[in-house]
């Protein structure tokens, strides 16, 4: 008996998304159209993903959506995706791989200009602060107070010794000069 199942090339899956949530790669598709069934546990599917560095393989997935916790943000990953029957349904061939999809994680840009303002407004904030107060104490040694006069002083100009002025005495002295002209 002709079955078509038994020579059928299933086709990769359809409408594949990557999103990139926190730090958590969510891949989510579409089965492939299939002639032998419409029964969606009968497929099961391989992924491969990966980055610059290293390449993930994942198989026999029964569900159509993956999740990959705890990828580097920093890092672009391309994944392919494709669809081949389960064992207990009937065999069949494998689809091709999907076309690529990429994905890379968007780091929030303003939150780095944010953080990035912050670093250096707040530093600069604290250090006029603080250059404001020391200026102060800068500019006391620079320009000091014009002191007062000392205790001493103070205490011969409340009693008026400096500023006293006595008349000069004049002494006469007469000498009586007895005699004999």
């Amino acid at each position: 008996i002709f079955s078509v199942s038994k020579f059928e090339k299933l086709g990769p899956p359809q409408n594949i998304k990557a999103s990139v949530n926190s730090r958590n790669l969510e891949i989510t598709w579409d089965p492939a159209p299939c002639l032998s069934t419409e029964n969606e546990n009968c497929f099961e599917y391989d992924i491969i993903y990966w980055d610059k560095d290293n390449i993930f393989e994942v198989n026999k997935l029964k569900k159509n959506h993956y999740s990959v916790t705890y990828i580097d943000l920093t890092k672009t990953y391309c994944i392919k995706i494709r669809t081949h029957k389960s064992d207990n349904c009937e065999v069949g061939k494998a689809s091709d791989w999907s076309e690529t999809v990429e994905v890379k994680a968007t780091v929030n840009k303003f939150n780095i200009v944010v953080i990035a303002i912050m670093s250096v407004v707040i530093p600069s904030l604290i250090l006029a602060i603080l250059l404001f107060f020391r200026c102060q104490r800068v500019l006391d040694r620079i320009l000091p107070p014009i002191p007062g006069p000392t205790l001493r002083i103070k205490h011969l100009i409340e009693k008026d010794f400096i500023f006293q002025v006595e008349a000069p005495k004049c002494v006469e002295e007469v000498i009586e000069v007895q005699g004999r002209i």
